[in-house]
């Protein structure tokens, strides 16, 4: 069983040598050099950023390198929530992390810090350049699927052609669903850390987890929609 996690916009200071190389690499590249030709005031203007942000992503792509491996490099809530160091390696490579840039990542392929999320527009349709690929390359790994990713990601898969679940964390309060973004991202960590530490292997033992007191609702599910749900 693998999972699918969305990147951060935030990286760590860690400096983990990479295992291997990012699979699109090649691909990426093309938006890499594309990027290369922004001045700091296109990323100021196109991405809608600050100026010290404008400049940061400036460095980020004339000092590229992709040397580190991802898992450790992505610095956001639901990494920090994985906790990735008290993974197990061989457990740890079942994770994939979709990426705008790099379109998919193992857990160890080595990326740099960057700035381009899948909603951008500015190169290309992010989604256009990369579902075909992805999609391919997560049907060729022939693994039933976790989506642990966020919307603004995951939509860039074709879901029909995959054996997948995707994982939903709601509170339940005065009979309506809500939930925030923070805690949201909490979630999908723990869970990623629950399902990979403890090697699951079919969709049945997702159904079992409890964390947090978010439960599996068999009421709220379905067999590609595995909701777990909270009373607050």
């Amino acid at each position: 069983m693998i999972i699918i996690f969305s990147p951060t916009k935030t990286f760590t200071n860690e400096k983990v040598t990479s295992l291997s190389k990012p699979h699109f690499l090649n691909k990426a590249n093309i938006l890499i050099e594309q990027l290369k030709q922004f001045k700091i005031i296109d990323f100021k203007d196109k991405f809608k950023i600050s100026d010290s942000l404008a400049k940061k992503t400036k460095d980020y792509y004339d000092n590229i390198h992709n040397n580190y491996a991802a898992v450790y490099q992505y610095g956001g809530t639901s990494f920090k929530f994985l906790d990735p160091h008290n993974i197990n390696k061989n457990s740890l490579s079942n994770l994939y992390i979709l990426s705008g840039l790099y379109g998919i990542l193992n857990a160890f392929d080595g990326i740099s810090p960057y700035r381009l999320e899948m909603l951008d527009t500015n190169l290309t349709n992010l989604y256009n350049f990369w579902q075909d690929d992805i999609t391919n390359y997560l049907k060729n790994l022939n693994k039933p699927i976790i989506n642990l990713a966020s919307n603004e990601y995951s939509k860039v898969i074709q879901f029909e052609q995959l054996n997948i679940v995707t994982l939903d964390f709601k509170y339940i309060k005065n009979d309506k669903l809500i939930m925030n973004s923070m805690q949201l991202k909490k979630l999908r960590g723990l869970f990623a850390n629950y399902i990979l530490n403890n090697n699951l292997t079919c969709f049945e033992q997702i159904k079992n987890i409890s964390i947090d007191g978010f439960k599996f609702n068999n009421n709220l599910s379905n067999e590609n929609y595995y909701l777990f749900t909270k009373e607050e």
